[in-house]
């Protein structure tokens, strides 16, 4: 009998059901859940002895367009054989980016969700984890012993190094993965991530500039650790009425569990968990050098709460072998660093309910729903406008819709606005290159229609469905994560196909924009070409830093494999990003209360005919402007005509596409 049953058998009080909770969407994450993940949480101390002690059931929170794979999938046949399993989609809370929000936002839904509350042990997954056998059993019976909550830290590998030899050395041919938790521990301490190194206090290379947790090397086979940032692995509600206002590894525990009945796994032997991350991961917090004790209090000082001062009270030991002797004189020194930063920070801790990250968070994650919701609801009524054509029924106004059709009258619809917009300058980059990359190809009957057909990449590139509607155009659309999650049965198909691709990027993706032209280039015929187009800011703001990212990240264009030609830097200018700050707070302002919208028609009116001055001032340049903020960055791309050593198309195509093939981008190498 395990030590969970054998918990709930002489409780009197436990819970009645476990609930796994599992965000996950997108097929590159999916594959490496069920590759790596879901392997190690169904061995048999995991979810099969959660099973042996209460009804289980794993819920999958994801996409509509990720139930089917997740259902057919043979290892979600397999968990089912081991508990219930349940398909949740989240589609609503799903934005291009913003991922801590959508999961925070996927769990609460969950739990709400749940018959009982409180009666629910609710384990919170991630699906990058590696679980060492046992771990889940060990919660559990934290639990059933009477805690509300458990509290666990982890560290991270390194995906490119550890994710090759993984299989051989832990696969024993069955399909879960056992891993003993001394030997992932020794395993994974081989692969230690950059972030890891550099939030390790006695290693003098390097730092971090936003450290959560910290450790301290023992020796080649113990980690000692002290950790703000716990990740809450499992909760018992105390209650069912609670208030998310910040993340849920800021949030869940002081809402969730009040009386602060919360247990903390401090031996690896007991959990552990392994987080697996590319090697770039935060590469842009991390410096060289020691890291200094004000320097992280006043980083620190910025975002724990009263429950992060608490967690780093607690030393947490992963271990590869037997405790070691230095491990007692290792864990003084760290108490003593943890008492040196604790004098440091801040007297009041922030608050776990409107945290300040919180609201800018779940500000950015509603503007970026209600932009993919408008994008959805516009093209809506063109797919039935025909259908619709003869309805002679009332339409219902309300003054937000009148208001609405009054904004769209006097600014236009992005990306084609009037010339007094602020994002006027920008968005004219997009439609001049659209008419460009259209007229490039349109006479050219060499291989037929195809030849003029387009495809159109970014965040939400239905916006431009009716500029190209307009112009007579055959084009496709594909949102940038699904087309970066495409399997190699799906992208196959579009090889060859588009004379040119619009590919729209904000700032959010310029660090992948090496990884997402290598996938763009085989959609092109010979002779195509890619316009690139890159926008600073997706709000009121226009971020300083964006020119210094693009010149950093734009680094990876810079290859044998295209050529860059014609970028242009279109200047943001002060009064431009005056005008629009000023428009987006009173566009907040009469969203909250449209009858004010008369009293505004004055100002509105003068911002229109400042923004008209100021993109009259606004210029764009073929060299990098000495300014610290641009709007936009535009250039074409062609890929090098000797591209993966090919002949000519018109020669051998077969052997042209068998080639090209080899070099599909490694995310695009299974079915």
């Amino acid at each position: 009998m395990n030590d969970a049953a054998q918990g709930f058998r002489t409780g009197t009080c436990g819970p009645r059901a476990v609930r796994l909770l599992l965000p996950v969407w997108g097929q590159r994450y999916l594959r490496r859940f069920f590759e790596f993940s879901l392997p190690t949480m169904i061995a048999p101390g995991n979810i099969p002895a959660l099973a042996a002690a209460l009804p289980c059931t794993f819920v999958f929170l994801t996409s509509a367009q990720d139930a089917e794979l997740i259902a057919e999938h043979p290892g979600c046949q397999h968990l089912r054989a081991i508990c219930r399993t349940e398909i949740v989609l989240i589609d609503d809370l799903i934005t291009g980016d913003n991922h801590s929000t959508t999961i925070t936002l996927a769990y609460e839904r969950a739990v709400h969700a749940a018959a009982s509350i409180t009666d629910t042990c609710f384990l919170f997954l991630i699906s990058d984890y590696l679980v060492a056998d046992g771990s889940f059993r060990h919660v559990l019976a934290r639990i059933a012993a009477g805690a509300s909550g458990v509290l666990a830290g982890n560290f991270q590998v390194t995906e490119e190094e550890a994710a090759p030899g993984f299989h051989a050395a832990f696969d024993s041919g069955d399909v879960a993965l056992t891993l003993a938790p001394r030997a992932l521990a020794a395993w994974a301490m081989r692969h230690l991530h950059p972030v890891t190194a550099a939030n390790t206090v006695n290693f003098p290379l390097s730092h971090s500039l936003h450290s959560n947790r910290l450790f301290w090397r023992v020796d080649e086979d113990t980690l000692l650790g002290r950790f703000y940032l716990m990740h809450m692995i499992a909760i018992r509600p105390e209650t069912d009425h609670f208030v998310i206002g910040s993340s849920c590894d800021y949030s869940f525990i002081p809402e969730l569990c009040p009386s602060g009945n919360v247990a903390v796994l401090t031996d690896s032997d007991e959990y552990l968990v392994v987080e697996m991350q590319p090697r770039q991961h935060e590469r842009g917090f991390l410096r060289v050098g020691s890291p200094d004790i004000a320097t992280l209090a006043a980083s620190l000082s910025e975002w724990t709460t009263a429950r992060h001062r608490e967690n780093a009270r607690h030393t947490v030991v992963f271990h590869a072998a037997a405790l070691p002797p230095a491990l007692p004189a290792v864990a003084r020194e760290a108490e003593r660093f943890i008492a040196a930063v604790e004098r440091q920070l801040s007297a009041r801790p922030q608050p776990h309910r409107g945290h300040p990250y919180w609201l800018g968070a779940i500000a950015a994650h509603r503007f970026a729903v209600a932009r993919l919701r408008d994008a959805r609801r516009d093209e809506a009524p063109r797919v039935g406008a025909e259908a619709d054509a003869g309805h002679d029924g009332p339409i219902g106004y309300s003054l937000a819709t009148l208001i609405a059709k009054l904004r769209i009258l006097a600014f236009g619809r992005a990306p084609d606005v009037r010339a007094w917009h602020p994002r006027w300058p920008d968005y004219r980059v997009i439609v001049a290159g659209l008419d460009g990359l259209l007229a490039h190809h349109g006479n050219d009957s060499t291989l037929g229609k195809r030849k003029g057909t387009l495809a159109v990449i970014g965040h939400a590139p239905e916006l431009l469905r009716p500029v190209i509607a307009g112009v007579g155009r055959d084009a496709r659309f594909f949102q940038i994560n699904r087309f970066l999650d495409l399997r190699r049965s799906q992208y196959m198909p579009l090889m060859g196909q588009f004379s040119g691709v619009l590919l729209l990027l904000d700032e959010s993706a310029l660090r992948d924009i090496g990884s997402i032209i290598a996938r763009v280039l085989p959609l092109l015929v010979p002779d195509g070409v890619v316009l690139l187009v890159a926008v600073n800011g997706r709000t009121d703001r226009m971020q300083p830093g964006f020119a210094a990212d693009f010149a950093l990240h734009g680094a990876q264009l810079f290859g044998p494999h295209c050529r860059v030609e014609d970028p242009r830097f279109v200047r943001a200018g002060w009064l431009r990003v005056a005008v629009l700050r000023a428009l987006r707070r009173i566009d907040v302002l009469v969203r909250h209360y449209p009858l004010h919208a008369v009293l505004l028609a004055l100002p509105v009116g003068l911002l229109m005919l400042a923004g008209y001055a100021a993109n009259r001032l606004t210029r764009s340049s073929t060299t990098l402007p000495d300014e610290t903020m641009i709007s936009s960055v535009s250039l074409v791309l062609r890929p090098a005509r000797d591209w993966g050593r090919v002949p000519p198309f018109g020669h051998d195509p077969t052997s042209w596409w068998s080639t090209l093939a080899q070099r599909l981008p490694s995310g695009c190498d299974r079915g």
